[in-house]
């Protein structure tokens, strides 16, 4: 697993020249509290409302915090992004392994620049680890779920085979099931990785056009949705016309 695959590429960006105002107001629309603020192109840091309060801190703006004292602002309104931004500490580049990141992510987990050859190409935030934690607790829920009824499956079976060939056949049918069985645990990830990026490219898609779509069964496919809406990785509605839908959960950006 690296960096590119929990990184967003669709995130809110402040310009060097926004300002305070319009930071502030794109901070509370996009319900983040940091962005990357860039000048065209050029990537040129990270302002926050850490970033803010310490720029205010100075003696001249502490009439900011005082209850019923003038406030002559226009010095505040003045203010622009490129004068509040701030150079981060570090940044990560997609194709890292998370692993060997991750330590560093947690130290700031608010907003994590992603560089490629100085270009900005993405961001971490912290909802992206949560989401990311939460699709590895779903890919385990659902490949137990599908073991099981396996296992339900397998023992009807072995039933079968031992009155019509004897116990030798059930040794060889389970020790081919024990070969394949990280092949199939790898199957179903993907099948999930699959249907979670649908999910999320379409926004809104009932089960039946995924199914359709990715060539899944419409049981595996519901199976997959039910388990992905448990771990709050979509959200689930019902059609009378289109049956289950799957929709995204939206973040901030």
């Amino acid at each position: 697993m690296r960096v590119k695959d929990i990184m967003r590429t669709d995130y809110l960006v402040i310009r060097a020249d926004a300002r305070l105002e319009d930071i502030l107001r794109s901070f509370a629309q996009a319900h983040v509290t940091s962005a990357p603020v860039m000048d065209g192109t050029e990537f040129l840091g990270l302002v926050s409302d850490a970033h803010i309060v310490d720029y205010l801190q100075p003696k001249k703006f502490k009439f900011i915090f005082k209850r019923g004292s003038a406030k002559p602002l226009d010095g505040v309104r003045s203010l622009i992004a490129a004068k509040l931004v701030s150079k981060p500490s570090f940044t990560l580049s997609p194709e890292q392994e998370l692993a060997s990141v991750l330590g560093k992510i947690a130290q700031r987990v608010d907003c994590m620049p992603v560089l490629e050859k100085g270009r900005l190409v993405g961001l971490v935030r912290g909802e992206d680890l949560v989401e990311f934690f939460l699709q590895t607790l779903a890919q385990d829920a659902y490949s137990q779920s599908i073991s099981e009824a396996e296992k339900g499956a397998a023992v009807s079976s072995a039933s079968s085979v031992l009155s019509a060939s004897g116990a030798s056949a059930s040794t060889s049918s389970s020790a081919s099931k024990t070969d394949s069985s990280s092949e199939d645990s790898a199957s179903l990830d993907t099948e999930m990785d699959r249907v979670l990026d649908m999910v999320r490219e379409c926004g809104e898609v009932p089960c039946s056009q995924i199914s359709k779509d990715l060539n899944l069964s419409i049981r595996s496919v519901e199976r997959v949705c039910e388990v992905l809406a448990h771990h709050h990785l979509i959200t689930m509605n019902y059609s009378f016309l289109k049956g289950p839908i799957a929709k995204k959960v939206d973040h901030a950006k």
